[in-house]
């Protein structure tokens, strides 16, 4: 039983950071394809909101150098701000409903700041918390793994033990393969 309880502890926690590992990579591949997604959407962002506060009577035109050091949270406040005059006094904007840039093209401004900006950043923000939910229960069953292993010679009922460990590692493969699945889907 001894050999058991050392090379299925040891083993486990051994595979589960591997596949953490894995995880990981993932995560950083998928990350960085929204990060591209998401950097060419601020330059349309910014190109449009520029042509818009030119072409719009009686309001502050902002400086790009201004506008490129925005966040995105500020851009998008402004970029409301053109769509609130655009929709309440049409008078006062004359804005084309439609954009073209080098990869986004016709997309309506409604449609792209509510349905293509928020959708990859909510996107990229439930990728990060899918990692944060899967690395903490992953490091939870490694670190029960090396205390149980730490402390083997008190440790009663081993094999009781040995049962919801495994049955915790397998929980752990199961939301790293489900959670690289829901990756790599989105």
């Amino acid at each position: 039983m001894d050999n058991i309880w050392f090379y299925t502890l040891s083993t486990s926690a051994q595979v589960l950071a591997a596949l953490a590992g894995l995880f990981a990579v993932f995560v950083v591949w998928k990350i960085q394809d929204f990060e591209k997604i998401l950097s060419e959407t601020r330059l349309a962002v910014i190109k449009l909101f520029s042509y818009a506060s030119a072409n719009t009577k009686d309001y502050e035109t902002i400086k790009l150098e201004t506008l490129y050091s925005m966040t995105d949270s500020e851009l998008l406040d402004k970029f409301s701000e053109l769509l609130s005059i655009k929709i309440n006094e049409p008078s006062r904007i004359s804005v084309s409903e439609t954009i073209r840039s080098e990869n986004l093209i016709h997309y309506s401004l409604d449609e792209f700041t509510k349905n293509l900006y928020h959708t990859h950043i909510n996107k990229k923000l439930n990728i990060l918390k899918d990692l944060k939910n899967i690395l903490v229960v992953n490091f939870l069953v490694i670190s029960i793994c090396i205390i149980t292993l730490t402390f083997s010679n008190i440790i009663y009922y081993k094999f009781l033990i040995l049962i919801i460990i495994s049955l915790a590692v397998l929980l752990c493969l199961y939301l790293i393969s489900s959670g690289i699945y829901r990756i790599t889907v989105r």
